[in-house]
């Protein structure tokens, strides 16, 4: 499974730039002064395919992992009519990349 064998990649990477401490990924030491809300409803249907790849080629080494995650993001969606669209952006619902 896909899913399974890139899983433990993913943990590595995202700690340095969330944080690994106890306190849920704010480090230790660092004190929350403002709580924002904000509304992500359709965030990841609007996922720029370029940029996302850009700034995952900044933290990953690794071309045939990019290759793979690039053609996950771009993998078809057969849609009612039988037609199969190709997105130029978002991730697909249900899909292994999608979050």
């Amino acid at each position: 499974m896909p899913a399974k064998s890139c899983g433990h990649l993913s943990v590595p990477m995202a700690e340095p730039v969330i944080g690994s401490s106890s306190s849920g990924g704010t480090p230790i030491g660092f004190r929350l002064t403002r709580v924002v809300e904000a509304d992500i409803k359709g965030f990841f249907d609007h996922i720029d395919h370029t940029k996302l790849l850009d700034m995952l080629m900044q933290r990953i080494d690794d071309k045939p992992l990019l290759n793979l995650i690039r053609r996950w993001l771009k993998a078809g969606i057969l849609d009612t009519t039988g037609q199969v669209l190709h997105p130029l952006s978002g991730t697909p619902q249900g899909g292994i990349v999608t979050p």
